[in-house]
């Protein structure tokens, strides 16, 4: 199946604050597919994926580089 997208970018920035402290940040950038029913389904459903994406892809990180 395609994805519903006809570009998609995500950056990762790490910001060192301290020797014991980094900022993260994750952005995303897409283009839906679709017209309207695109714009419908990103707002339903895509931009709250990215979210819940975005925290978990973050949390994983920390606990990857704290262990």
């Amino acid at each position: 199946m395609l994805p519903p997208y006809s570009f998609m970018r995500g950056i990762l920035n790490l910001k060192p604050l301290s020797k014991d402290q980094t900022e993260v940040s994750l952005t995303f950038s897409y283009k839906q597919k679709f017209g309207a029913f695109g714009m419908l389904m990103d707002k339903l459903l895509v931009r709250p994926q990215f979210r819940n994406t975005s925290a978990r892809y973050t949390s994983g990180l920390k606990n990857y580089v704290e262990d």
